[in-house]
């Protein structure tokens, strides 16, 4: 992770929500970032912690997929 993704989730954690602006960095640095996350973010219920777990989440599924092929 560069210092600019790692400056952004802090930031993120501090405010308490993500914002659409935290996204655009995160996807720069190719995390997976879909619609619905700016959709949330734009109305203010994204979290860190609801965007990890989504991360998490999907990383294992992708992980999963691969082993299965």
């Amino acid at each position: 992770m560069s210092a600019d993704f790692i400056k952004t989730m802090n930031a993120a954690w501090a405010r308490g929500r993500v914002q659409q602006a935290d996204l655009d960095t995160f996807k720069t640095h190719g995390a997976s970032v879909p619609d619905r996350l700016y959709t949330m973010a734009g109305n203010g219920e994204l979290t860190m912690n609801w965007l990890l777990h989504y991360w998490k989440k999907t990383a294992i599924q992708g992980e999963s997929k691969e082993v299965g092929q």
